[in-house]
């Protein structure tokens, strides 16, 4: 299942788990990550891999969301391991002393497979909010243009705001 060099090819066996196994594939690839023997490049298949995993979603798969923080704190946040660390992806300047696994290209890697995760969050209601946060905080650092959060800002957070005044002047009544 977890093929770092061909995540795509791993994502299609994602289909054959049953309803309970994609309940709780996404612990499992959060547990992946977080094993600081593994290799950067194996851990950003994994990501990969979650990338994959969110679009086998269907409504009621996600009972529990909590997973999605370790993700993407273990491929946003500083990333160590035996031959180094690279720096985090929500920090403006990175360390000097990030050792010698600094290279740019396991930086776009990362930068990519984080920028997917988010995206594919934004289309989960239930991780929305989650997907916009970091991808946010990823552009701040690295000085993007804030301009288009703004939009995509309202289109998450107005429904909620809505249903909690629905909820209350039920109440009232």
């Amino acid at each position: 299942m977890l093929s770092p060099d061909d995540p795509q090819a791993a994502g299609k066996n994602l289909a054959q788990l049953s309803k309970a196994g994609r309940g709780g594939f996404g612990q499992f690839l959060a547990g992946e990550l977080q094993d600081y023997q593994t290799p950067f490049d194996q851990r950003i298949g994994v990501a990969r891999l979650a990338v994959e995993y969110l679009k086998t979603l269907e409504p009621g798969d996600l009972t529990q969301s909590y997973w999605i923080d370790t993700v993407m704190n273990s491929i946003g946040r500083q990333m160590s391991g035996r031959n180094g660390s690279l720096p985090s992806l929500y920090v403006a300047k990175s360390s000097e002393r990030s050792g010698s696994q600094n290279k740019p290209e396991l930086m776009t890697q990362r930068r990519d497979v984080h920028e997917e995760l988010c995206q594919q969050m934004l289309k989960i209601p239930e991780l929305a909010r989650t997907g916009f946060r970091y991808r946010l905080a990823a552009a701040e650092a690295q000085g993007r243009p804030l301009d288009e959060f703004a939009a995509e800002a309202d289109r998450i957070l107005t429904p909620k705001a809505t249903r909690n005044r629905i909820a209350l002047i039920a109440i009232i009544w």
